[in-house]
């Protein structure tokens, strides 16, 4: 995921001077324009760990290398960035210590992690902490034992790095409900059961599946859904690049982000940065009613199913059909949401302040 070099554009946009040290610019970011705009210092971890089955150490090793010439502040996002922000700060080489926590993998669901392990001993070290969901958050002061500040920091798409987000975006309701799922394809985002739901409607409805993942899953699907894959009323779009992408989002009336309570913590309190990127294209959703993605009804942007039943995943598409008035009221309550509260200069603005 893209967040910890959006935050390295937040606070560069803020002035503060920034280094970003990583495998390498995400996606959003790969117009040079948007990165001349942003002047964050680039250092691309991914030559040092190319082909090797040493991937965290030589990691950390090239990470402490470049900060041990000093920083005011180490970021380290996830697990795997903590554990050499940490050593950082043990060597004297920076005064704070923030944690960026965008996965949730405690040692009780990775035991054999040892970024995980180390995160968990050096934890009660950091000045800051930063989660994507109130609850999880919850659970990792419990496993990593700190007492430090901390901030919720949705997984939102930016406004610095995307440009084209900000420009207006219309959409005329179709005859056909245009249905997208884009991201990681595999068995626990719920695929075979959202076909399913598209299948049983009564309607006119296409599906359109975007993203990588486990190959076997997909030829899974494929084979065993293979009348509907050649009717195109289920296709897949493979994985596209950020232009492309913008118009795909153009061409569909939902977006649908199931995440399975069978796939561990991580999966059932996740708050996906797809559902927010749906939001910023006025795409209301469909989502799994996991307790971190009820706020989607609350807000009026969507709507969310058990996703093990697939009547009711069939019924949501059903009310998106047939009330076109509920549906225009959400793509303007998206539009107007993302603008004023999901979008990470917004969601980022508390802890900047602080570090101010």
């Amino acid at each position: 995921m893209p967040q910890g070099f959006y935050l390295a554009g937040a606070l560069a946009q803020e002035g503060f001077a920034v280094t970003y040290c990583g495998n390498r610019v995400p996606s959003t970011f790969s117009d040079s324009n948007n990165l001349k705009d942003i002047k964050v210092k680039l250092i691309p971890l991914l030559p040092l760990i190319i082909k090797t089955k040493w991937q965290n150490p030589v990691n950390w090793l090239a990470g402490l290398l470049v900060g041990l010439k000093g920083y005011d502040i180490v970021i380290g996002v996830d697990n795997q960035g903590f554990v050499p922000a940490y050593f950082l700060k043990r060597a004297g080489a920076t005064r704070k210590l923030v944690g960026y926590f965008l996965e949730y993998n405690s040692p009780r669901e990775s035991p054999f992690s040892l970024a995980t392990r180390l995160t968990g001993l050096f934890g009660k070290y950091s000045d800051i902490i930063l989660d994507v969901e109130k609850t999880r958050l919850s659970f990792r002061k419990a496993w990593m034992g700190f007492s430090c500040p901390s901030f919720l920091v949705k997984n939102v798409p930016p406004y610095f790095g995307s440009p084209e987000l900000k420009k207006p975006h219309h959409q005329s309701l179709r005859r056909d409900l245009a249905v997208l799922y884009q991201g990681h394809i595999g068995a626990e985002n719920c695929l075979e059961e959202l076909i399913q739901g598209v299948i049983a409607c009564d309607f006119p409805i296409r599906l359109t599946l975007a993203g990588t993942g486990s190959p076997t899953y997909l030829e899974r699907l494929q084979r065993l859904y293979e009348p509907y894959f050649q009717a195109k009323i289920v296709s897949y779009a493979g994985f596209l690049e950020r232009a492309r992408l913008k118009d795909l989002f153009g061409e569909h009336d939902l977006g649908v982000a199931f995440y399975s309570d069978k796939f561990g913590p991580n999966n059932y309190w996740c708050v996906p940065n797809k559902l927010f990127e749906y939001l910023s294209f006025n795409l209301p959703v469909v989502c799994s009613k996991n307790p971190s993605l009820t706020f989607v009804e609350r807000e009026g942007i969507g709507l969310t199913v058990n996703t093990d039943n697939v009547p009711e995943i069939s019924g949501a598409f059903k009310r998106f059909h047939s009330d076109r008035g509920m549906l225009l009221a959400m793509k303007k309550k998206c539009r107007q949401l993302f603008a004023q509260k999901y979008n990470y200069e917004t969601q980022i603005r508390p802890f900047i302040k602080m570090l101010a």
